[in-house]
This record gives C-alpha cells, structure tokens and sequence, in this order.
C-alpha cells in the first residue's frame, strides 16, 4: 500500500515538473532530489515487502514442518506406548514361564529324588537277597517196607533225597545243620500201613519240638501223620526227626514219608 502511494506521488510530481517548465533551476534541482529519494524508497519499499513475502512463506513453512513433527512425536509417542505394553505383556509371559520352569524343576528334583530313593531300596533289597543264603531241602525215606523201632526211640535217615539247596542236610545221618543262625521252617509226613501205628517227632539239638502220631483203626489199613513249624536255630544247630519206640514207618517209591525244611530269613 505504502509502495502505491509512492508511485502516485512520483507521477504526481513527474507531471507537475512538466507543466512548470518556466521555474528556475533551483526549484527543479529540488524536485528531482525529491523524486531521486522517493525512488530509493520505493526500491527498499519493495525490497522490504518481498523480504516480508519470503518471511511468510518461511512461517508457513515451519508452521508445516512444526505441525509434521508434531504429527510425527504423536506417532512416536504412540509407538513407545505400543512397544511399553508390548514389552510389559512379554515380561509377564516371561514370569509365568519362569514360574512354569521352577515348578517343573521341583517336580523334575522331587521325581528324581524320589528315583534314588526306590533305587537305593532296590539296592538294599538286592544286597539281602544276594546275602541270604539259599538253603532248602526235601528228602523221601529210601526203601520198600515197614521201618520199625525197637524198645528205644531211634533216628530216622531220609535218605532219599529230592533237594538240598546249601547242602545242610546229610542223607546218611539224616540230620539238617543249620549253616547260619536265622529262623527256619520244618514240617515232615509219615505214612504207616497194613494196621501199624506210626509216631514221629522232630527234635532241635535233643529237645523234642513237633510230634505228630496215627493209630491203626480196624477200618482203617493206612494212617497218615505230620505236622511243620518255624524254629530259630543258632548257627550249628541239629534238626532231625525220629521214630517212637515200637513204631512203625513205611517206605516206598510215592515218597509218602518226607522231611522237609528252609530258611526263612537270617536274624
């Protein structure tokens, strides 16, 4: 606008100096001055005005470039918002699997302790079995017939012998040494035929244990008896069975007559 009224007054004043050709000099030199530095203004008038315009255009142009980065904080903003939650949701992933991965170690501890420990009752219970010693034996009467006593009571041998495990029974004397000191189990048969009675007992050492004794009846030709127990013997100990004075036991190839005898466990 300044820039307007500059220009219409510079031709205000062009034509002025055209219509008074008559003035002196003086008074034109003055008026040329005068256009010379109106001219000048203009000049920096204009110069200014565009400076002004680029200002602007320089305004508009951080306005946009402050709204873009504005635009591009939210955006920001938004992403670390979303990489927060995201790294907050894989924190708690990752402490409930580590909760997981304890739980699953205790299990992993208890199961293996509870692995050494069978283990180790397995051990043992290999060790006793390995260390029990095997010791059984069954033997028969030998022979074809009525075995009798005399006024005395007298041992008998079993000398048909069917198992002996350990080798502590003799068959010629017919007496089981115990090998170890322990709990064993004995039980014996016999068997008497053609109307005798029979009556045997088993003894440990000398003292008589078990008995077990069959009387002939008219109606009955065979009788049958026997009897079995558990003994704690020491380590040397005698077992052996005997036949009661003016008795009878009868031998034959059906092994009717047997002794018999095992250990349980060692004490």
């Amino acid at each position: 606008m300044r820039v307007v009224v500059l220009t219409l007054l510079m031709l205000f004043l062009s034509g002025t100096l055209s219509e008074d050709d008559g003035e002196d000099n003086r008074c034109l030199t003055d008026m040329c001055n005068i256009l010379k530095s109106l001219k000048a203004i203009e000049a920096r008038l204009n110069a200014t005005e565009n400076q002004m315009e680029e200002m602007r255009n320089i305004q508009d142009t951080v306005a946009v470039l402050q709204r873009t980065a504005e635009v591009q904080a939210a955006e920001i903003r938004a992403t670390e918002t979303s990489s927060y939650i995201l790294m907050e949701s894989m924190k708690r992933v990752n402490e409930v699997q580590e909760k997981k991965l304890q739980v699953f170690s205790l299990w992993a501890n208890a199961t293996e302790f509870n692995v050494e420990q069978q283990q180790h009752l397995l051990d043992e219970l290999k060790n006793k079995i390995e260390d029990k010693p095997k010791i059984a034996f069954l033997a028969a009467l030998a022979g074809n017939g009525h075995i009798t006593s005399s006024d005395r009571e007298t041992n008998l041998a079993f000398r048909n012998v069917l198992m002996n495990i350990g080798n502590a029974y003799n068959s010629a004397s017919g007496v089981f040494s115990a090998p170890v000191r322990g709990v064993y189990y004995f039980s014996f048969s016999s068997f008497g035929f053609n109307g005798r009675n029979v009556c045997v007992s088993l003894f440990k050492n000398s003292e008589r244990m078990l008995s077990a004794c069959d009387h002939h009846s008219a109606a009955d030709s065979s009788d049958s008896a026997g009897n079995g127990g558990t003994l704690h013997l020491e380590q040397g100990a005698q077992v052996y069975m005997t036949l009661h004075a003016r008795s009878h036991i009868f031998a034959d190839n059906q092994n009717r007559s047997t002794f018999r005898g095992f250990l349980l466990f060692r004490t």
